[in-house]
């Protein structure tokens, strides 16, 4: 059943029209976060959010970004690519989401791109990482909502 739903959610994502694929990620999104998904629907939806991030503009990839990030059930597959985003994306994820491990925001220190990387080019601990990123979002004029 979920490989049957997933290769028919697979097909939906490769819709041309723009605003049918914002509304398939961003529908997706709330999917995942109306109720904690199966240990077999977690990976499944993970990849399809991520096949959909590739075809959407970056003001839909913001607000489901936004929403995810505040998730503590959010497909970490899909956390974890959102980190290594363009900035404007990745730096919401690194400073509100939960789920990005120690292990995630060391491979963001070492491969990520100069602006995921901490100022002095070395691995840094993840509290740097967040508050360099508040910053960057107050200037980007993107607000992300802090963990209660």
């Amino acid at each position: 059943m979920v490989s049957n739903s997933a290769h028919a959610i697979a097909q939906l994502a490769q819709l041309r029209d723009p605003s049918k694929r914002q509304q398939l990620a961003l529908g997706v999104t709330e999917m995942c976060l109306a109720q904690q998904l199966s240990p077999t629907a977690e990976p499944v939806a993970g990849e399809l959010l991520i096949t959909l991030s590739s075809a959407i503009d970056t003001k839909t990839k913001i607000a489901m970004v936004e929403k995810l990030s505040a998730s503590d059930w959010a497909p970490h597959s899909a956390i974890r690519h959102f980190a290594f985003d363009q900035i404007e994306v990745a730096c919401i994820v690194i400073r509100n989401s939960s789920l990005l491990s120690e292990q995630d925001m060391i491979a963001l220190a070492q491969t990520g791109s100069p602006e995921h990387r901490a100022p002095s080019g070395q691995p840094a601990q993840p509290r740097s990482f967040r508050d360099r990123c508040s910053g960057q979002t107050r200037r980007s004029g993107h607000s992300a909502r802090p963990r209660q």
